[in-house]
Protein backbone atom coordinates (compact mmCIF):
# COMPACT_ATOMS: atom_id res chain seq x y z
CA UNK A 1 0.00 0.00 0.00
CA UNK A 2 1.44 3.34 -1.07
CA UNK A 3 0.55 6.60 -2.77
CA UNK A 4 -0.61 6.77 -6.37
CA UNK A 5 2.56 8.49 -7.63
CA UNK A 6 5.10 5.79 -8.46
CA UNK A 7 7.54 8.04 -10.33
CA UNK A 8 10.67 9.44 -8.69
CA UNK A 9 10.94 11.25 -6.37
CA UNK A 10 7.29 10.87 -5.32
CA UNK A 11 7.61 7.10 -4.85
CA UNK A 12 9.73 7.87 -1.78
CA UNK A 13 7.83 10.88 -0.46
CA UNK A 14 6.48 10.54 3.11
CA UNK A 15 2.91 11.71 3.64
CA UNK A 16 1.74 10.88 0.11
CA UNK A 17 -1.55 9.41 1.45
CA UNK A 18 -3.42 9.21 4.73
CA UNK A 19 -2.87 5.55 5.64
CA UNK A 20 -5.24 3.14 7.38
CA UNK A 21 -7.55 4.59 10.04
CA UNK A 22 -9.62 2.22 12.20
CA UNK A 23 -12.86 3.52 13.69
CA UNK A 24 -14.37 3.51 17.15
CA UNK A 25 -16.22 0.19 16.74
CA UNK A 26 -13.53 -1.57 14.73
CA UNK A 27 -11.80 -4.54 16.39
CA UNK A 28 -10.18 -7.92 15.68
CA UNK A 29 -8.36 -6.48 12.66
CA UNK A 30 -5.46 -8.48 11.24
CA UNK A 31 -2.70 -7.28 8.93
CA UNK A 32 -0.28 -9.96 7.74
CA UNK A 33 2.50 -9.67 5.14
CA UNK A 34 1.41 -6.12 4.34
CA UNK A 35 3.81 -3.39 3.19
CA UNK A 36 2.73 0.19 3.89
CA UNK A 37 4.86 2.99 2.43
CA UNK A 38 4.86 6.80 2.51
CA UNK A 39 1.67 7.38 4.51
CA UNK A 40 0.95 10.16 6.98
CA UNK A 41 0.18 7.50 9.61
CA UNK A 42 0.48 3.97 8.28
CA UNK A 43 -1.97 2.65 10.89
CA UNK A 44 -3.98 4.74 13.34
CA UNK A 45 -6.52 3.63 15.93
CA UNK A 46 -7.44 6.62 18.09
CA UNK A 47 -11.24 6.70 18.34
CA UNK A 48 -11.96 3.96 20.93
CA UNK A 49 -14.08 4.92 23.94
CA UNK A 50 -12.21 4.65 27.23
CA UNK A 51 -15.40 3.47 28.93
CA UNK A 52 -16.63 1.19 26.14
CA UNK A 53 -13.48 -0.60 24.93
CA UNK A 54 -11.68 -2.92 27.35
CA UNK A 55 -8.09 -3.07 26.14
CA UNK A 56 -7.36 -6.23 28.16
CA UNK A 57 -10.20 -8.36 26.80
CA UNK A 58 -10.50 -6.99 23.25
CA UNK A 59 -8.04 -6.97 20.37
CA UNK A 60 -8.07 -3.98 18.07
CA UNK A 61 -5.23 -4.79 15.66
CA UNK A 62 -2.74 -7.59 15.04
CA UNK A 63 0.23 -7.01 12.74
CA UNK A 64 2.36 -9.95 11.62
CA UNK A 65 5.27 -9.89 9.18
CA UNK A 66 4.61 -6.35 7.98
CA UNK A 67 7.00 -3.69 6.67
CA UNK A 68 6.23 -0.01 7.23
CA UNK A 69 8.52 2.73 5.96
CA UNK A 70 8.60 6.50 5.74
CA UNK A 71 5.42 7.56 7.45
CA UNK A 72 5.50 11.34 7.74
CA UNK A 73 4.22 11.24 11.34
CA UNK A 74 3.74 8.15 13.50
CA UNK A 75 3.89 4.83 11.66
CA UNK A 76 1.60 3.29 14.28
CA UNK A 77 -0.59 5.75 16.22
CA UNK A 78 -2.66 4.35 19.08
CA UNK A 79 -4.93 5.95 21.67
CA UNK A 80 -6.66 3.60 24.14
CA UNK A 81 -6.16 0.66 21.81
CA UNK A 82 -4.81 -2.88 21.99
CA UNK A 83 -2.35 -4.31 19.51
CA UNK A 84 0.00 -7.25 19.04
CA UNK A 85 2.92 -6.61 16.67
CA UNK A 86 5.19 -9.50 15.68
CA UNK A 87 8.04 -9.94 13.17
CA UNK A 88 7.59 -6.45 11.74
CA UNK A 89 10.00 -3.84 10.40
CA UNK A 90 9.23 -0.14 10.89
CA UNK A 91 11.79 2.36 9.66
CA UNK A 92 12.40 5.98 8.78
CA UNK A 93 9.13 7.41 10.06
CA UNK A 94 8.41 10.41 12.25
CA UNK A 95 7.91 7.91 15.07
CA UNK A 96 7.64 4.15 14.86
CA UNK A 97 5.01 3.72 17.58
CA UNK A 98 3.11 6.33 19.60
CA UNK A 99 0.87 4.70 22.18
CA UNK A 100 -1.29 6.76 24.55
CA UNK A 101 -3.00 4.40 26.98
CA UNK A 102 -3.95 0.83 26.11
CA UNK A 103 -2.41 -2.63 25.97
CA UNK A 104 0.37 -3.66 23.58
CA UNK A 105 2.63 -6.64 22.89
CA UNK A 106 5.73 -6.16 20.72
CA UNK A 107 7.71 -9.24 19.70
CA UNK A 108 10.65 -9.47 17.28
CA UNK A 109 10.04 -5.90 16.11
CA UNK A 110 12.76 -3.81 14.45
CA UNK A 111 12.29 -0.05 14.77
CA UNK A 112 14.97 2.04 13.06
CA UNK A 113 15.25 5.75 12.35
CA UNK A 114 17.72 7.32 9.93
CA UNK A 115 17.80 10.71 8.23
CA UNK A 116 17.98 10.98 4.46
CA UNK A 117 16.81 13.30 1.69
CA UNK A 118 13.18 12.34 2.33
CA UNK A 119 12.85 12.41 6.13
CA UNK A 120 14.75 13.63 9.19
CA UNK A 121 14.98 11.54 12.33
CA UNK A 122 14.27 13.94 15.21
CA UNK A 123 11.71 12.17 17.45
CA UNK A 124 11.97 9.02 19.58
CA UNK A 125 10.94 5.83 17.86
CA UNK A 126 8.84 4.53 20.73
CA UNK A 127 6.69 7.01 22.67
CA UNK A 128 4.52 5.78 25.54
CA UNK A 129 2.04 7.80 27.61
CA UNK A 130 -0.30 6.98 30.50
CA UNK A 131 -2.85 9.51 29.27
CA UNK A 132 -4.94 10.06 26.17
CA UNK A 133 -2.95 13.02 24.89
CA UNK A 134 -5.55 15.46 26.22
CA UNK A 135 -4.73 15.22 29.92
CA UNK A 136 -7.08 12.36 30.79
CA UNK A 137 -5.57 9.40 32.67
CA UNK A 138 -5.38 6.18 30.61
CA UNK A 139 -3.12 3.40 31.99
CA UNK A 140 -0.72 1.77 29.56
CA UNK A 141 0.48 -1.84 29.57
CA UNK A 142 3.25 -2.86 27.18
CA UNK A 143 5.59 -5.82 26.79
CA UNK A 144 8.49 -5.71 24.34
CA UNK A 145 10.47 -8.90 23.73
CA UNK A 146 13.39 -9.36 21.30
CA UNK A 147 12.96 -5.89 19.79
CA UNK A 148 15.46 -3.46 18.25
CA UNK A 149 14.93 0.27 18.88
CA UNK A 150 17.75 2.23 17.24
CA UNK A 151 18.58 5.26 15.14
CA UNK A 152 21.30 7.62 13.95
CA UNK A 153 20.51 10.69 16.08
CA UNK A 154 23.24 10.44 18.72
CA UNK A 155 21.59 12.94 21.06
CA UNK A 156 18.19 11.25 20.96
CA UNK A 157 16.94 8.53 23.31
CA UNK A 158 14.74 6.28 21.20
CA UNK A 159 12.45 5.31 24.08
CA UNK A 160 10.32 8.07 25.61
CA UNK A 161 7.97 7.54 28.55
CA UNK A 162 5.54 10.40 29.19
CA UNK A 163 4.66 9.69 32.80
CA UNK A 164 1.97 11.92 34.31
CA UNK A 165 -0.13 9.56 36.41
CA UNK A 166 2.38 6.76 37.12
CA UNK A 167 0.02 4.30 35.45
CA UNK A 168 2.45 2.13 33.50
CA UNK A 169 2.99 -1.62 33.41
CA UNK A 170 6.08 -1.96 31.20
CA UNK A 171 8.21 -5.03 30.55
CA UNK A 172 11.25 -4.99 28.26
CA UNK A 173 13.02 -8.32 27.80
CA UNK A 174 16.05 -9.04 25.60
CA UNK A 175 15.75 -5.82 23.62
CA UNK A 176 18.39 -3.61 22.04
CA UNK A 177 17.59 -0.01 22.97
CA UNK A 178 19.46 3.10 21.89
CA UNK A 179 19.39 5.30 24.97
CA UNK A 180 22.02 6.67 27.34
CA UNK A 181 19.82 5.65 30.27
CA UNK A 182 16.55 3.82 30.79
CA UNK A 183 13.31 5.33 32.13
CA UNK A 184 12.71 4.92 35.89
CA UNK A 185 9.43 3.07 35.28
CA UNK A 186 9.06 -0.52 34.05
CA UNK A 187 11.27 -3.59 34.17
CA UNK A 188 14.23 -4.20 31.86
CA UNK A 189 15.70 -7.70 31.66
CA UNK A 190 18.77 -8.71 29.60
CA UNK A 191 18.56 -5.61 27.43
CA UNK A 192 21.43 -4.30 25.30
CA UNK A 193 21.86 -0.58 25.83
CA UNK A 194 23.29 1.88 23.32
CA UNK A 195 24.92 -0.73 21.05
CA UNK A 196 25.18 -0.61 17.27
CA UNK A 197 23.02 -3.44 15.87
CA UNK A 198 25.35 -3.72 12.85
CA UNK A 199 22.79 -3.88 10.08
CA UNK A 200 23.90 -5.17 6.68
CA UNK A 201 23.35 -1.84 4.91
CA UNK A 202 22.63 1.69 6.07
CA UNK A 203 23.27 4.17 3.25
CA UNK A 204 21.47 7.41 4.02
CA UNK A 205 22.92 9.13 0.96
CA UNK A 206 21.04 6.81 -1.40
CA UNK A 207 18.29 5.93 1.11
CA UNK A 208 19.21 2.25 0.79
CA UNK A 209 18.80 -0.11 3.76
CA UNK A 210 19.08 -3.78 4.64
CA UNK A 211 18.19 -4.47 8.28
CA UNK A 212 19.44 -8.03 8.43
CA UNK A 213 22.28 -8.31 10.97
CA UNK A 214 25.92 -8.79 10.04
CA UNK A 215 27.87 -11.62 11.64
CA UNK A 216 29.39 -9.16 14.15
CA UNK A 217 26.00 -7.92 15.38
CA UNK A 218 25.33 -8.07 19.14
CA UNK A 219 21.70 -9.05 18.48
CA UNK A 220 22.71 -12.52 17.28
CA UNK A 221 21.83 -15.23 19.80
CA UNK A 222 20.78 -12.54 22.30
CA UNK A 223 17.06 -13.18 22.20
CA UNK A 224 14.79 -15.40 24.22
CA UNK A 225 12.47 -17.99 22.60
CA UNK A 226 8.84 -16.90 22.28
CA UNK A 227 6.25 -19.63 22.22
CA UNK A 228 4.43 -19.90 18.92
CA UNK A 229 6.95 -17.88 16.89
CA UNK A 230 9.26 -20.17 14.93
CA UNK A 231 10.08 -18.06 11.85
CA UNK A 232 11.20 -14.50 11.10
CA UNK A 233 9.92 -11.78 8.77
CA UNK A 234 11.40 -13.51 5.72
CA UNK A 235 10.21 -17.00 6.69
CA UNK A 236 13.53 -18.26 8.00
CA UNK A 237 13.44 -20.55 11.02
CA UNK A 238 14.26 -18.97 14.36
CA UNK A 239 16.95 -20.53 16.51
CA UNK A 240 14.85 -22.50 19.03
CA UNK A 241 17.20 -21.77 21.95
CA UNK A 242 18.97 -18.46 21.25
CA UNK A 243 17.13 -16.50 18.56
CA UNK A 244 18.30 -13.23 17.04
CA UNK A 245 16.77 -10.01 18.35
CA UNK A 246 14.74 -8.12 15.77
CA UNK A 247 12.59 -9.05 12.80
CA UNK A 248 15.35 -10.97 10.97
CA UNK A 249 17.02 -14.14 12.21
CA UNK A 250 20.75 -14.28 11.47
CA UNK A 251 21.84 -17.03 9.10
CA UNK A 252 25.42 -17.83 8.19
CA UNK A 253 26.16 -17.50 4.49
CA UNK A 254 26.40 -20.87 2.80
CA UNK A 255 29.22 -21.78 0.45
CA UNK A 256 28.10 -23.25 -2.88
Amino acid sequence: MTGSRLDAPYNNMPGSWRGLNFGAESKNNQLAFVHIYNAVNAVSDTAKSMSGFNVHTNSAITLNNCIIKQSAKEALLFRHSSAAITNCLIYNSGMAVRAMGGNYALQYLTMAGYSNDYIYHTDPLLYLADHNGEGQEDPLTLSATNCIITGDNDALAELAVDNIYNQFTLSFQNDLIKAASLPPVGSFSNCLLNLDPAFTLVDNRSASYDFQPLSISPVIASGVPVQGISTDLSGQLRDPATPTIGCYEFKEATTP
